[in-house]
């Protein structure tokens, strides 16, 4: 199948934005990427394409066509495993993406709430390696504040999607017209303890850190902030 017809299969809403050159500089990069067997993800594709998505990277990454399909071959590589490794962890196979179970203590949120105990499935981030998938590349995303100094941000998704349409209970209208949407690397965010599966389901893959340390945002590949 085509790259044109996996296109069409893709339902996009009436308000998503377009930019006719980004959307021939990212056909042309995943067309050339198919043409090596690396059929694209269009859902991943449709990422790229976004205009708040695609110019909030820096110039060294929308410059370059070979940085860029790096980041979207891995990021569709890692999103077409997603659901086969879940149904392996299913069958209580803990040697793929999803290891062992971990807990994680109560702690407080900034003013003294209380954040309830989680548990989930640790991600191994080195076994993507063995599957040919490097998590320096894969993208992952978090709407939140902005903030000059390192604040905890423990909760990523790999649906971009999500954190521009979903999280309507975690954000609050008031606090969404100051969102800025964090966009960083698997590898990045995994340095905070490493990672579990979370609980929200989604299109993507959900996680949350482990360790309780403060994210600097300046270690986000980019900062979006929607128009």
């Amino acid at each position: 199948m085509g790259l044109e017809n996996l296109l069409s299969s893709v339902e996009l809403t009436n308000q998503r934005k377009e930019d006719p050159q980004i959307n021939a500089r990212m056909d042309e990069i995943a067309n050339n990427l198919t043409e090596r067997g690396n059929l694209v993800n269009p859902f991943i594709l449709r990422d790229f394409k976004d205009p708040d998505f695609f110019n909030s990277l820096p110039a060294e990454i929308r410059d370059s066509n070979q940085r860029l399909s790096e980041l979207l071959d891995n990021s569709r590589k890692f999103s077409d495993i997603i659901h086969l490794e879940r149904e392996k962890r299913w069958k209580d196979d803990t040697s793929g993406l999803l290891g062992e179970k971990v807990d994680i203590a109560e702690t407080l949120h900034a003013g003294d709430r209380k954040r309830r105990a989680e548990s989930g499935y640790k991600i191994n981030v080195e076994y993507l390696k063995t599957a040919g998938i490097d998590p320096s590349k894969v993208l992952f995303f978090r709407a939140t504040q902005p903030a000059d100094q390192a604040k905890p941000e423990y909760y990523w998704t790999s649906d971009y999607f999500e954190t521009q349409r979903g999280l309507t209970i975690e954000i609050p209208v008031e606090q969404r017209k100051t969102a800025i949407i964090l966009v960083a690397d698997l590898e990045t965010i995994n340095n905070n303890g490493g990672l579990i599966q979370d609980i929200n389901d989604d299109n993507g893959l959900p996680v949350r850190q482990i360790g309780t340390a403060g994210f600097d945002q300046n270690l986000a590949i980019a900062k979006i902030k929607p128009e």
